[in-house]
Formats: structure tokens, sequence, C-alpha cells
């Protein structure tokens, strides 16, 4: 397993295309862009194109960059996916972007995380 100092190094540049990619959805000039969806049947847990395109991004490049023989990855937006066999000692856990609902209405107080 890679040192941590190495490993900051590695993801550091992840992060910043993460934010690149949200930066072009939220340059967007509509909110059909973002192809709204909701993960619940009570409209209140949305889910946008943005975030699968970051959450999709980040998985991808940690993956490639860090294998899964050390580490397991769930993302907020793939966690259903995951068949619950992760053997791995570490795990990244991603949430692609921290306030969807301020991210669709252009709040400013809009981030994201890479944990």
């Amino acid at each position: 397993m890679k040192d941590l100092q190495s490993i900051l190094e590695l993801i550091r540049p992840i992060g910043w295309g993460a934010s690149d990619i949200l930066r072009s959805y939220y340059r967007g000039n509509q909110t059909d862009d973002l192809n709204i969806q909701y993960k619940d049947d009570k409209g209140k847990d949305p889910v946008t194109a943005a975030d699968l395109a970051v959450s999709n991004y980040i998985l991808q490049q940690l993956h490639s960059q860090l294998g899964n023989e050390d580490f397991g990855y769930i993302s907020e937006e793939t966690y259903q996916n995951i068949d619950g066999k992760n053997n791995s000692e570490w795990v990244w856990i991603i949430d692609p972007l921290d306030g969807t609902k301020d991210f669709i209405n252009k709040l400013v107080n809009t981030r994201f995380i890479l944990l």
C-alpha cells in the first residue's frame, strides 16, 4: 500500500477534476440540463446528472490510480449497486456533491467533498 503522502498527491488532481465537472454543470443555464431525479418517492432526495458524472469520474480515477487490492469504494450515488462483499481494510466513502438542493438552486454555499 502507498503511504499517505503519495495517496494525497494522487487524489489532489482527482479533486480538481471533480470540481471542473461540477463547475461545468453549475454554469449551465437551465436546470433541465441537470436531469434531476429523486431517490425517494417524496421528492426530497434529488440526484442530478452532475452528481452521477462526478461520482463516476471519482470512482474511475480512484480505481485507476489505487486499484482495489488495498481499497474499497462506496459512493453515495452507487451504494445500492455494492454487493456488500468488500474485504478491503480501507474504504473510500464518496459524496460527490454535498448540497445537491443548493446546487440545483445555484446557491453560493454549494461544495463537494472527496473523503
